[in-house]
């Protein structure tokens, strides 16, 4: 559909009537307003076009497919009209180009022409989501706009990251922003060197465009084409969003890299940090840094630009921190799947920042650039939350149009600590177990020991009540797990006789099994897969190690001596687990 329209050959085309690229509407006034065609039906037909291959819409003609001649104030009317419906009534907004025609002989005046290309996403006009078939509109049902929001989430031709940016070309992009992601030994005309990059495309007249990611990565202030790219960041006092307790705000704006790196910086320099003593001084801060860092990052590259009037939302409160993304999940997928499927909307985004030296940003994690390893961002967020604030984060879908990420702040330590007292007990006979290993984990896989004494207890003062996991292990007896334990609660855990082997804590990463000449070094991955290394020491009939195991199914073990035992592994938490194990013959 390339411009400057072929006039004499659109009229021919008008003559022979409507068909899959064309639709022809008769203009109607009254007291130089339009009255017809409708502004919601019209904004059902232009949407069609831009969910199918695109269109043409014709105002101006007659019933009998004659022109009818429309003056200068009429189609001005028009052109508001159609510039009002593609910005306001169809969400996302229509990419739209609008042309004065004039009419053929013998008729005076002219028509409007409204063209419109295929989208790069799914449109909802008032009437819900339509396409253009054959000469009409239709209307989608569910599964047929979801199957084409996962089409074109897939394709090129919806990749909102490359699409090009009206008005804009090279000079919107500033050299020392762009020159980054070129090597330094590239002497390639700038032209040549943003079209390798993507930040440069020609449009469909030709002319060369900044697209979305040039203009979001390397334009001072992306604002000035896209008006949302921006993040609003405030801190409030309390719960709730309260203005008068407002206590610092900040719009986030100017290249991507750097509105992440300020976002982050806004979180931290916010945020409270609370301390205790155990003996040295050990801060406690409100919201983990690495954790924040993987959520604006998250943010900023998975965000739907092409969602109109939404922008990135970070709220703090004292007791948690919210996170507003524009735009659903891809390709079917729930909030359940986030850690163990991926997908990138802005594949563009991501590649680039995936070259974007971090420099110096809170909660990087001592990694070079934005993204390095995809995948895990979910994995650091909910592992780093839980593990500073005992509690998951949260993330919720609203309305299939946003991403809702809640962090739960971390619980202010106990000055005077809190005392833990564990007593392990015969599970028979109910006697006290002296000498049996109790193990405190922290929800951080930190850990504290203890042996249990004469009257089967042990004994801890912690400094924070976040839930926590016992292990109780002993020779001679079977493992005890007490998951969600509450410091301050009374614990009592029964130890059932082993006869022919036991229990065993390891602590940290490797340990040694009495009886079997060698180290076992048991693994858990950020996947939560579980795998054992064992030095001089065969595992299952000499598999390969590592070897793959599950909990609380038998692994053999089999050293250079001869000796053999089987374990099964009861739970395994961060670089510390617990077994059971039998010696066999």
């Amino acid at each position: 559909m390339a411009m400057p329209i072929d006039v004499s050959s659109l009229w021919e085309q008008v003559a022979l009537g409507e068909d899959t690229d064309l639709e022809l509407k008769e203009a109607r006034f009254r007291g130089g307003r339009v009255s017809g065609p409708r502004r919601d039906d019209l904004a059902d037909e232009l949407a069609a076009f831009a969910n199918a291959r695109g269109g043409r819409l014709v105002l101006g003609v007659a019933d009998d497919r004659s022109p009818q001649g429309l003056d200068p104030g009429q189609l001005d009317a028009l052109a508001n009209l159609v510039t009002e419906i593609c910005s306001d009534s169809v969400k996302p907004a229509l990419d739209f180009g609008v042309f004065r025609v004039p009419a053929p002989e013998p008729a005076n005046g002219g028509a409007l022409v409204v063209e419109i290309p295929e989208s790069a996403t799914v449109h909802r006009s008032p009437g819900g989501h339509f396409r253009r078939r054959g000469d009409k509109k239709r209307q989608m049902d569910s599964a047929e706009v979801r199957r084409l929001s996962q089409a074109r989430g897939q394709s090129d031709v919806a990749a909102t990251d490359t699409q090009v940016v009206r008005n804009t070309g090279i000079g919107s992009l500033r050299p020392a922003l762009w020159r980054q992601y070129v090597s330094s030994r590239s002497d390639e005309p700038a032209e040549i060197a943003l079209s390798k990059l993507k930040f440069l495309k020609e449009d469909r007249r030709g002319a060369l465009r900044a697209t979305v990611g040039g203009v979001l990565l390397a334009a001072d202030d992306a604002r000035e084409w896209l008006p949302n790219a921006w993040i609003q960041a405030v801190c409030y006092g309390g719960d709730r969003m309260d203005a008068g307790r407002q206590f610092d705000a900040r719009d986030v704006t100017g290249p991507l890299d750097e509105q992440i790196r300020e976002a982050v910086r806004f979180v931290v320099r916010n945020r409270r940090v609370a301390a205790y003593k155990d003996p040295a001084r050990i801060d406690v801060p409100q919201f983990s840094e690495r954790a924040v860092f993987e959520a604006v990052v998250n943010a900023v590259v998975h965000r739907d630009y092409a969602v109109s009037g939404s922008r990135i939302r970070l709220f703090m409160f004292d007791d948690r921190l919210e996170l507003y993304s524009p735009g659903g999940l891809c390709n079917s997928m729930t909030t359940d799947d986030l850690r163990t499927s991926q997908f990138t909307r802005n594949e563009l985004l991501a590649s680039r920042l995936g070259q974007c030296p971090v420099g110096d940003v809170p909660g990087a994690g001592g990694r070079q650039y934005f993204i390095e390893r995809r995948g895990e961002g979910i994995g650091v967020i909910q592992d780093e939350t839980f593990a500073l604030a005992g509690e998951r984060p949260v993330f919720e879908l609203i309305g299939e149009r946003e991403l809702k990420v809640v962090l739960p702040a971390a619980r202010p330590p106990v000055s005077d600590g809190v005392a833990v007292r564990v007593v392990v007990r015969h599970g028979d006979t109910g006697q006290p177990l002296p000498g049996v290993d109790v193990l405190l984990l922290y929800p951080n896989n930190t850990y504290r020991e203890a042996r249990t004494d004469a009257f089967g207890r042990a004994e801890f003062v912690v400094y924070a009540k976040l839930p926590m996991s016992v292990f109780c292990a002993a020779a001679g007896f079977m493992a005890h797990v007490a998951r969600d334990y509450q410091p301050g609660e009374p614990l009592e855990a029964r130890l059932r006789p082993a006869p022919n082997g036991g229990s065993l804590v390891i602590a940290d990463r490797t340990g040694h099994l009495p009886g079997i000449q060698g180290r076992l070094n048991p693994k858990l991955d950020a996947l939560d897969r579980t795998y054992l290394y064992a030095n001089n020491v065969a595992i299952n009939d000499g598999r390969t190690q590592p070897v793959r195991f599950v909990l609380n199914e038998p692994v053999h073990l089999t050293d250079s001596q001869g000796a053999r035992a089987t374990l099964w592994f009861r739970e395994m938490i961060g670089a510390s687990c617990v077994f059971d194990y039998e010696y066999t013959a």
